[in-house]
């Protein structure tokens, strides 16, 4: 029986998969597709540079059944992730990956999200066989229209950053409408805390984010997208 190992650092939000191993062989071994991965020196200096980036931060090293691992959500960036388009490749991480200090910085509306969609996901389960439709309609309008954020590591333009304020409070403003959708308790409170918590992203334009940025997406927007992008994450988690 095979599982998977993964280093995670709990601060920056970042996976670094290890590879997989038999779990009743001794001693266990990583491989990757091209074989054991003690012998891909791409991977070992991943590792490496990872261990270096993280010291001090709170990291573990966890299998896919550690009870940890369901703690890693979308806000994660998972190196080498096929099924996520922009997550950097293992030679880019050990490299000079573009988009690590943006991918690092401290997301605060995220940390307010994430606290609020936990609880929203514990009241939601206990009361999943009594969701009316309307619950149903509000949370499905999340799922739908709430899109991912483009990757850390995608240069902009003054004009992509417009564009993305733009969309942004396009999405802002579906968030607001669901909420006079759903009835039971767990539901309204998600969105409206949602809600409530990303309302100052509404002040986010583009003259106030071009001192803060570089050839990326400024920290502030990046932040405020991915927030969003975790309401919507959490709305398909609790969907029936």
């Amino acid at each position: 029986m095979a599982d998977n190992a993964d280093l995670v650092c709990f601060r920056c939000k970042l996976v670094l998969p290890l590879g997989w191993f038999w779990n009743i062989a001794d001693p266990r071994v990583l491989f990757l597709p091209s074989g054991p991965r003690h012998e891909d020196p791409v991977a070992t200096q991943a590792v490496w540079r990872f261990l270096a980036e993280h010291v001090y931060h709170p990291i573990e090293l966890l299998g896919e059944n550690s009870p940890r691992h369901s703690d890693i959500d979308d806000d994660f960036t998972t190196v080498d992730d096929e099924n996520r388009t922009g997550e950097p490749t293992l030679a880019e991480y050990a490299g000079e990956w573009a988009g690590r200090r943006l991918a690092l910085t401290p997301r605060p509306l995220c940390e307010a999200i994430r606290a609020i969609a936990t609880a929203a996901e514990d009241g939601c389960y206990h009361a999943r066989h009594t969701l009316t439709p309307e619950d149903h309609r509000a949370l499905r309008t999340l799922d739908d229209a709430l899109d991912w954020p483009e990757p850390a590591g995608r240069p902009v333009t003054d004009d992509d950053v417009a564009r993305r304020i733009a969309r942004l409070h396009r999405r802002l403003d579906i968030l607001d409408s669901a909420a006079p959708l759903a009835t039971t308790p767990a539901v309204v409170t998600f969105i409206a805390e949602s809600s409530q918590v990303l309302a100052p992203a509404r002040e986010l334009t583009l003259a106030a984010l071009t001192s803060e940025r570089d050839d990326y997406a400024p920290p502030a927007l990046f932040d405020a997208e991915r927030a969003i992008g975790l309401v919507r994450y959490t709305a398909w988690l609790v969907l029936p």
